[in-house]
């Protein structure tokens, strides 16, 4: 964005050390001009004219046409309050540690969470239709890529999955999980676990997308979920039950404080899903803060509490997290788009989006 012409006749010296005119921060006592280059910060609120100061640094950034101080701001997106219309977007990934419910786009979107890269795929319920599968082998986990279909737009890896190494099969999914009425069983020994959440989508009698977030029992599951259900797929915890935080599930299987990357499915108002890829990666030492007030030297991940605000500041209304840490990946449009600590490693099952024949 360009560097509009200085503010004339501008007296700041009362909100920084130094003057700042435009793009020229002069410091007061030797009088010596520094030219700033025009960046962006959550922080500049400060408005001058049609300038927007930054605060911090006292760098100066022009105000695009139509702003004013009642604008919102939202990461890195300048908005109209009263009409919601994006005013600016810049440059670089939207800030998922704030409220980007009314600016995402439908789509994909590659985001950031505390320095971490956030992969986001908004479906368009006209457009997009999704499911969930367990790959083309029967009780064996499976390359994550040769589970794509020749029609498949995005797909993100899906429950928690597994087995001993001596044994022939896997279990593909330990929670609940069916497509279209048919109810998964485990091979062997495995039997399905209703310890862990589910998230089950389907249709409402006015043909609406809804889901149902939270626990089952077996009979409710294969009796009243699962034959009416489009699909039903288990995770580790919920994260969003209408609307609220709400970090409840299998704590001996995901230690809900711990970081890790993340997959997470969530369902907002209008019946769109929303699937989350949270990459991991190491910042050096660095010590972050989680959410729930834990210190971590570095980031690995995040933590379920943090998934939770990502997704409800995503718009969800239920949401629930899946396998993650090394099985976290999201393939769009013809490659994985998301970074996986461990690229080589099979996955059980996948939650699918792909494009209708006909659109609604």
């Amino acid at each position: 964005m360009s560097v509009s012409q200085p503010v004339s006749a501008v007296n700041l010296s009362a909100q920084s050390p130094n003057a700042a005119e435009g793009n020229i921060k002069a410091d007061k006592k030797s009088g010596k001009e520094t030219e700033l280059p025009p960046v962006y910060s959550p922080n500049s609120t400060y408005v001058v004219g049609n300038m927007i100061i930054d605060k911090k640094t006292g760098r100066a950034i022009e105000a695009p046409p139509g702003y004013n101080p009642n604008s919102l701001v939202v990461g890195n997106v300048i908005i109209n309050k009263e009409t919601k219309e994006i005013i600016a977007p810049k440059p670089g990934p939207l800030d998922l540690q704030h409220d980007v419910s009314k600016i995402i786009p439908k789509g994909y979107t590659r985001a950031t969470f505390n320095g971490l890269d956030v992969h986001v795929f908004v479906t368009n319920t006209k457009k997009h239709k999704v499911s969930v599968s367990l790959g083309n082998k029967e009780h064996v986990a499976e390359e994550f890529t040769s589970m794509v279909d020749s029609d498949t737009l995005v797909m993100i890896n899906g429950s928690l999955f597994g087995g001993k190494p001596h044994e022939k099969y896997y279990s593909e999914t330990y929670g609940p999980f069916a497509i279209n009425g048919h109810i998964y069983e485990p091979p062997g020994d495995y039997k399905i676990n209703y310890d862990y959440p589910v998230f089950a989508y389907k249709n409402d009698e006015n043909n609406n997308e809804i889901a149902y977030v939270g626990f089952l029992d077996e009979y409710t599951f294969k009796n009243e979920i699962a034959p009416s259900a489009k699909f039903v797929i288990g995770g580790t915890h919920t994260l969003l039950v209408n609307g609220q935080k709400q970090v409840e599930g299998h704590d001996k299987a995901v230690n809900p404080k711990g970081v890790a990357p993340r997959t997470m499915l969530g369902i907002r108002e209008d019946g769109s899903l929303i699937l989350v890829v949270v990459d991991g990666k190491n910042l050096n030492g660095e010590v972050f803060i989680t959410t729930e007030g834990n210190k971590v030297s570095g980031r690995s991940g995040i933590s379920l509490y943090e998934g939770a605000e990502i997704m409800k500041n995503l718009g969800c209304i239920h949401a629930i997290n899946l396998d993650g840490g090394g099985s976290s990946r999201m393939y769009y449009n013809g490659r994985v788009v998301s970074k996986p600590t461990d690229p080589g490693r099979p996955i059980g099952s996948t939650v699918i989006v792909k494009i209708k024949e006909t659109e609604e």
